[in-house]
């Protein structure tokens, strides 16, 4: 309800609500003119970067549902995905589609593969932060450009596809303990339901900002990041990928409240000398996932930044937290 409000901080980048909100009507009517119906699956495979609040909102307000996978699959994984998911379209980055030999799509249903660039969303003339220095725009063949795509199907959108807390919102593959990866059917309710919960123990308010340090294609990216910050018109932090050094500039630099993170992500910034050195005062909601923290881990944290480290425990299957 506040167009203006920053939904995303890119590095050094504001995106407010507005911009995401026409960009996915835009990508939503390229998915319709491609053929994309209600129920149909999309796979993203995208670093933490804008694209994938588009490239989610796009699907759903298409009707379709979000198949989230990991940036560092190949070939062989990929098919696997994408045969089992049954998708028609795939959204990637041009640097991970130039890294594959795309004809594994010829195994599958996607029809059609869309690329962009991390650098896409900033404005021209901003020059691209120092872990994407060096970085260009690889235009990938047979592939449609996402920036392409969103200046031709500007200010256009789709009818509602009236979508039910029943419908579901991601296909997100978990592996359990049984033979191959299978689908976690998270819904949109079940997404809602637990983004309420995650607001009220954590007390978010519109003065909070999540630090975006899971992936945004695991679980805790889903829910802990992007339905928190989308419940309560919040902006989250997204910066490519994980990065000690960076993700300690960028609580400084846009005060992050809150996140939830592996044990691993807590160990790796106490471990940087920049934890001692950087305003990280803002940062009071820190919590913990994914793997048990040890009373060792807890304590140290508590000794540099005051703040208690809190466990959550949940799975792909509970839509992430189920005992906080």
């Amino acid at each position: 309800g506040r167009p203006k409000a920053p939904a995303v901080y890119y590095f050094d980048h504001v995106i407010p609500y507005g911009e995401i909100d026409r960009l996915s009507d835009g990508l939503a009517a390229a998915f319709r003119a491609f053929g994309l119906k209600k129920g149909d699956r999309v796979v993203v495979d995208l670093q933490n970067v804008p694209q994938f609040l588009v490239a989610t909102y796009g699907a759903w307000k298409a009707g379709a549902i979000v198949v989230p996978v990991n940036p560092m699959y190949k070939e062989g994984e990929l098919t696997y995905f994408c045969q089992d998911s049954g998708a028609k379209l795939f959204i990637t980055l041009d640097e991970i589609a130039s890294a594959l030999d795309l004809s594994f799509l010829k195994k599958t249903a996607i029809k059609k593969v869309v690329t962009s660039s991390p650098l896409d969303l900033f404005p021209s003339g901003m020059s691209p932060p120092p872990m994407l220095k060096g970085m260009r725009r690889k235009p990938v063949s047979d592939t449609e450009d996402l920036l392409e795509l969103l200046e031709r199907f500007k200010g256009r959108s789709v009818e509602d596809p009236s979508m039910s807390p029943e419908d579901i919102a991601y296909l997100t593959y978990t592996s359990g303990t049984t033979g191959p990866p299978k689908g976690a059917m998270n819904t949109h309710g079940n997404i809602a339901f637990n983004a309420r919960v995650y607001q009220s123990m954590q007390r978010i308010d519109e003065n909070d900002v999540v630090l975006g340090v899971a992936p945004l294609f695991h679980v805790t990216g889903e829910v802990a990041h992007l339905a928190i910050a989308a419940l309560a018109g919040i902006p989250v932090v997204l910066y490519y990928r994980f990065d000690a050094g960076e993700t300690l500039r960028l609580i400084e630099r846009w005060k992050a409240t809150v996140t939830v993170g592996s044990i691993t992500v807590y160990i790796a910034l106490m471990n940087h000398p920049d934890m001692k050195t950087r305003d990280l005062s803002s940062f009071v909601k820190a919590y913990s996932g994914g793997a048990p923290g040890s009373e060792a881990a807890v304590n140290q944290f508590k000794e540099i930044s005051g703040q208690y480290l809190y466990n959550v425990y949940g799975m792909t299957e509970t839509n992430s937290p189920s005992h906080i």
